[in-house]
């Protein structure tokens, strides 16, 4: 289990607890502002160990993590063979570690605010399976920006806004140049590769699927549901299938007037009711 003990550290990917990662300045202009200075300082994520630490404290010291920024420095495998044939793999289910989204709902929005930045590595393996529970993804709600990050040979199974990336990208959330590889991503409602539900976000930009999506209704290879918000340059390639309404290749429900689909392409099968 991925449970953090006092004074407890790993260092490699597959360790029972968590690693604490480090917050470093860095030689890069994270935020996009033009310059190198002190506010580009982010957490160093090389293994699983401080990938899970780092989503233990934005969930559970929230005020004082919420805003932090990170930045993967490895590949990192969470789990090994997640999926067979492009399945969950049952036979060795029991042994794999599950994962706990980046961000929140409980009564309230807890959305993640910082720069996660993949810098172009994959995070393979991640687990979730529970349909009772919504916003589910490597983040659950995302207030800031996800870039550069590429999610592979992952399960997410949940109830409603369920994505590859993440499962609800909320006010000014942003997500960019992000990919769901050979996932299998699959939910009830607002389901989509690498987004379930873009309620009131930014911009979901330059990110493809090839993984499968599967679910009832508001279903979509790149997002499930645009609210209010943009899908720009994405794409999808992988098997979309809805058992009701409102399924799409890229998106499958443009909700309001502020809704935008925009210059994206989908040469995966489509299935569903209309």
């Amino acid at each position: 289990t991925w449970a953090l003990r006092s004074g407890e550290s790993c260092t490699h990917d597959n360790c029972n607890g968590y690693q604490p990662a480090v917050e470093e300045q860095l030689d890069y202009d994270i935020n996009g502002d033009g310059n190198v200075d002190t506010d580009d300082k982010a957490y160093k994520i090389t293994n699983a160990g401080q990938l899970y630490w780092f989503a233990y404290k934005v969930n559970n010291d929230y005020e004082n993590y919420k805003d932090k920024n990170a930045i993967l420095t490895n590949d990192i495998t969470v789990n090994e063979g997640v999926l067979s044939g492009g399945e969950l793999n049952t036979e060795n289910e029991s042994t794999f570690r599950s994962w706990t989204p980046i961000g929140y709902y409980d009564n309230a929005f807890y959305p993640y605010n910082g720069i996660f930045d993949g810098a172009g590595y994959k995070i393979t393996g991640l687990y979730f399976k529970d349909d009772s529970k919504i916003r589910v993804g490597l983040f659950g709600v995302n207030g800031g920006t996800i870039k550069n990050v590429n999610i592979a040979d992952s399960y997410f199974c949940g109830q409603n806004r369920v994505g590859g990336v993440c499962g609800q990208n909320y006010t000014g959330g942003k997500i960019k140049t992000c990919n769901n590889i050979n996932s299998f991503v699959s939910g009830n409602q607002f389901v989509g590769g690498v987004c379930g539900n873009d309620y009131q976000g930014d911009i979901i930009t330059d990110c493809n699927n090839t993984g499968k999506v599967q679910g009832s209704t508001n279903v979509g290879g790149v997002c499930g549901g645009i609210s209010s918000g943009s899908v720009i340059n994405c794409g999808n390639t992988g098997k979309v299938t809805g058992t009701g309404e409102n399924v799409g290749g890229v998106c499958g429900l443009l909700l309001t007037s502020s809704s935008s689909l925009e210059t994206s392409y989908n040469t995966g099968d489509v299935q569903g009711s209309s």
